[in-house]
């Protein structure tokens, strides 16, 4: 059974202005300082079971609550991603974390649904992102998939991927064009089908440029310049 008594042998800086506690057995402690928190230990201290179960408990909730608004004050998070940051961050206790991750749930610190919506705003507009993409995206930042089928179908409805389809295709073409109707229709399908877009968006716009067609204008000859 691990002792209850540990030396403190270092005492370091941490993200969101805490202070990082080692002690001589390999353990590892947040704690908050300024105004209210407790005098921190130094270097060489003795720390009783007292102590520890301090920092282990009432103390590394407080420093977990304060590194996670730090990280969401820079940017917006999910409950997985906080909870990655938290444990990382040296905070082992499940118990502990869990706690956290529900008071700012509660205060809206972080809310699994608007970060889908603002992410998928984000990315259809700046990185021409469709659907799969998104859903894959989304599913590895940690929302649920429920949540995100939602918000992804709220983002595409009836002729949206298509529109936002032929915006991606037609500024690639601007950019990587070749006036070659075969060769651009064929790196059009590879290009937007690693973007996520469905395989009938993704064929209309190729048999579109196929057939000369200026992508998202009509029906007018496509004569982009190449290279």
């Amino acid at each position: 059974m691990r002792s209850r008594k540990a030396t403190v042998v270092s005492v370091e800086r941490a993200p969101g202005g805490l202070r990082r506690i080692r002690t001589d057995d390999g353990r590892e402690f947040l704690a908050r300082t300024g105004p209210g928190a407790p005098p921190l230990p130094a270097r060489g201290a003795e720390l009783d079971s007292d102590d520890l179960a301090r920092l282990e408990g009432p103390a590394m909730r407080e420093a977990g609550l304060v590194l996670a608004v730090h990280l969401l004050s820079r940017r917006d998070r999910t409950a997985r991603q906080v909870r990655g940051s938290l444990s990382e961050a040296g905070i082992a206790d499940p118990g502990v974390i869990d706690d956290i991750i529900a008071t700012l749930e509660t205060k809206g610190y972080i809310d699994d649904r608007r970060y889908a919506a603002e992410l998928i705003a984000f990315r259809k507009e700046h990185r021409s992102a469709g659907p799969a993409m998104l859903r894959r995206v989304l599913g590895e930042a940690g929302v649920g998939r429920e949540t995100a089928e939602d918000e992804v179908r709220r983002a595409f409805p009836p002729g949206e991927e298509r529109r936002t389809a032929e915006e991606a295709a037609a500024r690639r073409l601007a950019e990587r064009g070749t006036g070659d109707r075969q060769r651009d229709a064929r790196r059009m399908h590879g290009y937007l089908t690693r973007r996520g877009f469905s395989a009938d968006a993704v064929g209309g716009i190729c048999a579109a440029i196929l057939r000369g067609e200026r992508i998202g204008a009509g029906d007018e000859p496509d004569d982009t310049d190449g290279e």
